[in-house]
């Protein structure tokens, strides 16, 4: 059975200390996951779950503003989603990479 996938029931109580595990941890959840030996769209989902029953997950909602920057370029901006993502822009060519980021978070 080669190049099959090997699939892992968690039980209830395993997914919470996962979840409690990767919220504690700093990790991106795609390097908790492979860390963990979870499903990163498992996780992902785990997490999106326990947010909606915490009632903090399905009435959260992004919008964007207009401002105005600076004509010189600023660096250390960072940026915060929510209690569990952030992430500091360091340079311009980060940019794209920050918008990614926000089209994950967001289910986009």
């Amino acid at each position: 059975m080669k190049g099959r996938r090997k699939y892992h029931r968690f039980s209830p109580k395993q997914r919470r200390e996962l979840l409690n595990a990767f919220e504690r941890s700093q990790l991106s959840a795609y390097a908790f996951a492979r860390k963990n030996g979870v499903c990163y769209s498992t996780l992902r989902k785990w997490h999106r779950e326990a947010q909606s029953e915490r009632g903090n997950g399905a009435e959260v909602s992004m919008s964007f503003a207009e401002v105005d920057l600076p004509t010189t370029p600023c660096f250390g901006v960072t940026v915060k989603l929510g209690s569990a993502v952030s992430t500091e822009i360091t340079s311009e060519s980060q940019i794209a990479l920050v918008a990614a980021l926000i089209r994950e978070v967001n289910g986009s």
